[in-house]
Formats: structure tokens, C-alpha cells, sequence
């Protein structure tokens, strides 16, 4: 479902004037969600290394912008015993946001390890798997990410899956093009940049709902932006100052890097 120009897509001045106005907004919370960003951003930066080097790892189907951002969101209150499904595109951001480390993800990548209960499939398999998360542990997450109106169709049947088999879900869409009229979407953020405390509010109180009252949450985020402006986000909405999250992100990334070597040396576990 997910195509490059999810991914090339350019934010517009427009959206980097709002980031401006922002006020910040329940700064210890927004201090977390940035903390999670900085490692997924880490760890795609670590990814592509990889890849650049043909290490055996292909970035295809990069993860959008905004599940990036949902990721992150999400993070602060997620467990490990989450069972996430990501539709259309890689699931990386997921695995960092649910506590994984760098390390973990890239030995993934690699073939080294498998991962645990965060997976890349097709909307069919997320529908099928949808019932068996019931009789597991862990919240079940499915997110997709949808280019045309035609997408929202597997937003209706993943939801269906949820409310036919009674089991509690919450569904994350990302969206280049808005809910058409009979949607099954509860929550609709337009601009992710001009409402982050709102967005990240949802997702949070969401997160919180079904897992707590076995509820079925639909939640989606309307805009598409670049990975400049959703740090820009990240940083106003944190307070930290651009000199403290350069530092930051300068040692997170050089962790990422230490991580990406120590897997490369990792041996491959045995089942």
C-alpha cells in the first residue's frame, strides 16, 4: 500500500510556519515521545548504512513519516508483550517504539534473530491474525497506511476482524488522502504539526482504552510530512533547545552506529 511518495512526499512552508506557533504542551510527556523518535530516527539512519554497505539488508517499503511519528507517540505506553502488525511497509519504528534496541532490530534485519511479535504482512494476514491476539498477552496494533480512498477498505476490514471476533484492537492509519464519507475512523487529526499534544494525546488515551476496557479504537492521522518538519515538532513540543537536541541526537546516532557493528559481529541464534 505504501509508495515512495509517501516517503519523498515535501512538507510545505506553510506547515514549518505552524510548527513555530506551537506552544509547548505537556512537556514531560512530549520529552518521552521525543526520545523514542531519536531512536527510531537512529536506527533508520543505522539501517540504511547498512544497506548502503550490502550487508543483506534492503530498505524497501520505507516506513512513512507518520508511522514514525504515531510510533513515537505510541511508545511511551507500550509493552513488549504488544502484538503490532504493520501493514504495506517495514516495521521498524514499531520495534524500536515497543522497547526493542537498535541492536535487536538490525539482527533482525539481518536474519540473525527473529522478531518476537511485531511484524510486516499483508492486510489478509492482519485480519486472520486479529482473533488469535485475543488469547495472547499484549494489546493488539494494527497499523496501516493507506495512498488512495480505495486503502481505506482494509482500514473496514481490519476493524470488522476486531468487532466480529470480539477481540480489543487498536488500528493506527496513516493517510495521504482523507476518510471518505462512512469511514470507520473514531478520531481524525488533520495536521499532526499544528496539533502534535493533540495527536499524541489520542493515540496515548487510545492506547490506554484498549488495553484497560478492551475497547476498539480507530485512530487517524491525515497529513504527510518530512522527517525535518516532524523533528521540528518533536523538538518544540519537548522544549528542548535545537543546540541540546542536536548533542542528543549526535550520541543516539552514534549509538545506533555501535549497534549496527555489534549485530554485523552477532552470531545468528538457533531455534
Amino acid at each position: 500500500m505504501v509508495s515512495a511518495s509517501a516517503v519523498s512526499r515535501k512538507h510545505t512552508a506553510g506547515q514549518s510556519a505552524l510548527v513555530k506557533s506551537q506552544p509547548v504542551v505537556g512537556a514531560q510527556a512530549a520529552q518521552l515521545i521525543a526520545d523514542v523518535w531519536m531512536n527510531i530516527s537512529s536506527t533508520e539512519s543505522a539501517l540504511a548504512d547498512l544497506a548502503s554497505m550490502q550487508a543483506g539488508i534492503l530498505m524497501w517499503n520505507v516506513a512513512p513519516t507518520m508511522q514514525s511519528i504515531m510510533a513515537a507517540m505510541a511508545g511511551p505506553v507500550l509493552e513488549e508483550t504488544d502484538r503490532i502488525y504493520c501493514a504495506g511497509f517495514q516495521c521498524y519504528p514499531w520495534s524500536v517504539a515497543a522497547t526493542n534496541d537498535i541492536q535487536s532490530v538490525a539482527t533482525q534485519y539481518l536474519g540473525k534473530s527473529f522478531p518476537k511479535n511485531i511484524h510486516s504482512m499483508s492486510v489478509d494476514d492482519i485480519c486472520a491474525q486479529i482473533p488469535s491476539s485475543k488469547k495472547k498477552s499484549g494489546m493488539a496494533v494494527a497499523c496501516l497506511h493507506i495512498e488512495n480512498v480505495d486503502g481505506w477498505k482494509d482500514v473496514r476490514a481490519v476493524a470488522a476482524a476486531a468487532v466480529k471476533s470480539a477481540t480489543p484492537a487498536l488500528i493506527l492509519v496513516s493517510s495521504a488522502v482523507p476518510a471518505p464519507a462512512g469511514a470507520m475512523v473514531e478520531t481524525l487529526v488533520p495536521n499532526v504539526i499544528d496539533q502534535w499534544h493533540v495527536a499524541g494525546d489520542a493515540i496515548q488515551t487510545a492506547v490506554a482504552q484498549v488495553r484497560g476496557s478492551g475497547a476498539i479504537r480507530v485512530i487517524a492521522c491525515l497529513d504527510d510530512v518530512s522527517s525535518a518538519a516532524a523533528e521540528n515538532a518533536n523538538m518544540m513540543a519537548s522544549g528542548l533547545k535545537p543546540a541540546e537536541w542536536k548533542s542528543i541526537m549526535k550520541e543516539i546516532r552514534q549509538d545506533g552506529e555501535r549497534a549496527m557493528w555489534s549485530a554485523l559481529r552477532a552470531p545468528c541464534k538457533t531455534y
